[in-house]
């Protein structure tokens, strides 16, 4: 039950098993090519505006499981997303698609 005030949404990043269970581990592109990879709960850009910001923790919304978030500090807003098998619809109108799993670490 939601409480007057309170958010559903989960203010720290998810723990890296809960996104390692949606199977987003991997390369991920959109339209025009490489735009990250995913590994646990951190996103690394393909293309970083600057090494700051290379990085973001990637979250998971609390209510449906399905649903991603990640802070934009080029946007300086928090950006929502729908998980749906191999794409991530985001609420900015980007799709990205999975471009190949990752075993990370493994050789």
């Amino acid at each position: 039950e939601d409480m007057p005030g309170k958010s559903a949404f989960v203010d720290e990043p998810s723990c890296p098993e809960s996104i390692e269970r949606l199977g987003l581990d991997g390369e991920w592109h959109d339209a025009i090519g490489p735009v990250c990879t995913i590994h646990n709960s951190e996103l690394v850009w393909a293309h970083p505006v600057d090494e700051a910001s290379r990085r973001v923790p990637l979250g998971l919304d609390s209510r449906d499981g399905a649903s991603v978030w990640m802070d934009n500090v080029d946007l300086q807003q928090r950006i929502f997303g729908q998980f749906r098998g191999s794409s991530i619809l985001w609420a900015t109108g980007d799709t990205w698609f999975r471009s190949s799993p990752v075993e990370i670490g493994r050789a």
